[in-house]
């Protein structure tokens, strides 16, 4: 008989056949949403990184940096703030 992963075989052959189906079925439930999950953590990790970029880090332009970066102390005297 099959076992499964998780459990020894003895208690694997000791389960009732139902419950060993309805564990196949909650496993192949969760399987495609691990997937989900690991490709979603990559877009947050990529999003991130973009986020932290700034001139300083990148090959971005100065003006491109984030206003919040910047402090108040360089908005008061940008030439771009009258």
């Amino acid at each position: 008989m099959e076992t499964h992963p998780v459990l020894s075989p003895a208690l694997w052959d000791q389960t009732l056949p139902e419950v060993q189906a309805y564990m196949r079925v909650l496993e192949a439930r969760v399987e495609p949403r691990a997937s989900m999950v690991h490709s979603l953590q990559a877009q947050v990790r990529t999003a991130q990184e973009q986020l932290n970029q700034a001139s300083q880090n990148s090959s971005r332009p100065p003006l491109s940096d984030p206003v919040w970066g910047l402090g108040a102390s360089a908005l008061t005297h940008s030439p771009l703030v009258r």
